[in-house]
């Protein structure tokens, strides 16, 4: 994101309202803090994370674009339409 100078303007796009949902990786990138993590991170979502690198995954922080079945992202998109 930093590379691509995309980092401030997602992070003020979150701030200033821009609905998220982050999955694995991206939670990460959300949590207002990761157990054992000092890198800056966007730190929007007000939740605590710990990360362990790969594993089981709990919570929405699983890999639903693995798996060919899109429930997950249709429920996300038609809770931020307002249906």
């Amino acid at each position: 994101m930093r590379e691509l100078g995309l980092f401030c303007p997602v992070r003020e796009s979150v701030e200033e309202g821009l609905p998220v949902f982050g999955t694995c990786a991206g939670l990460l990138l959300l949590a207002k803090s990761i157990e054992n993590d000092e890198r800056e991170h966007l730190a929007t979502m007000d939740i605590h994370a710990v990360g362990n690198a790969y594993g089981r995954q709990l919570v929405t922080a699983f890999h639903p674009e693995l798996t060919g079945d899109s429930r997950v992202h249709a429920y996300f998109l038609d809770m931020v339409a307002g249906r």
